[in-house]
């Protein structure tokens, strides 16, 4: 059986500068009406930057909806028409000073699919250099270099608790202990 919801109405009840929100009613596939609330996002980036020591570039800030500081790999929104693997070097730059080289797609991330629309899209890549951050106003953090096997552990002892990091840093270690002819990512 396959299944599937069908719009048939909808209304934006909030339109801000992150997401909207809209209210839509749906017919499902067995035939009965429902109604779903969706947060529209246009979607993200998150990039795991590996030196040749196999340290990992984090970035450290408070998240204001989380109530609390926590590290995370370098993330960000996409901007309007920008490609997400532009948007990952930008943001991995623009957080850490790190410029890379040799990036590869590792797939995406669907957050909240219950009731949101954002897609992460989740890039690997192998550090060329270090320069210095270029935060955007109003964004505070801090960059720590964090061994990946150190960082797996902290993943799973709950130590990080940002879900885009934890799928990301866990799809990177695999991939690393595998050879890159056995990915078969699409």
């Amino acid at each position: 059986m396959s299944f599937y919801e069908q719009k048939i109405a909808g209304t934006k009840v909030f339109s801000g500068k992150v997401f909207d929100v809209h209210v839509d009613e749906v017919v499902l596939s067995d035939g009965r009406g429902s109604v779903r609330e969706v947060v529209e996002h246009s979607g993200g980036v998150c990039m795991a930057a590996v030196d040749d020591e196999d340290n990992i570039f984090f970035v450290k800030q408070y998240r204001y909806a989380a109530g609390k500081e926590l590290l995370e790999l370098p993330a960000g929104k996409l901007g309007i028409g920008e490609q997400p693997e532009a948007a990952a070097l930008r943001e991995l730059k623009e957080e850490t000073g790190v410029i890379c080289s040799d990036i590869h797609f590792v797939g995406k991330f669907l957050p909240t699919p219950g009731y949101s629309s954002e897609v992460i899209y989740l890039y690997y890549a192998e550090i060329a250099s270090v320069g210095e951050q270029s935060l955007d106003e109003g964004e505070l953090l801090a960059c720590e270099k964090i061994n990946i096997n150190d960082a797996v552990k902290m993943a799973v002892n709950g130590e990080i608790e940002d879900g885009k990091t934890i799928a990301l840093l866990l799809k990177v270690d695999k991939l690393r202990k595998m050879s890159r002819r056995d990915w078969g990512m699409k």
